[in-house]
């Protein structure tokens, strides 16, 4: 459940921001961090009832998964400078 949420927090506060990770989605701002919203307060109110995770919608993991791909580029680039 934290990587989960964390994944969210990520698309809310970096993902909405990043032209590519937008692009590659065909997002808008709004419909990202919609999307991250629903996910984190779905698997808070699973997690409340005892109940499992739901499965992730589409569009977020296919938001995560962006949103990843940049963030190991970033990390690679700066570890060859």
């Amino acid at each position: 459940m934290r990587t989960r949420i964390s994944n969210s927090i990520d698309l809310i506060i970096w993902g909405a921001g990043d032209s590519y990770v937008l692009g590659r989605t065909q997002m808008n701002r709004r419909e990202m961090v919609y999307e991250a919203y629903m996910d984190a307060v779905n698997c808070l109110g699973a997690n409340l009832r005892d109940e499992e995770l739901p499965e992730p919608r589409k569009t977020w993991s296919d938001a995560v998964a962006e949103q990843k791909w940049v963030e190991e580029n970033i990390r690679q680039a700066e570890g060859r400078e």
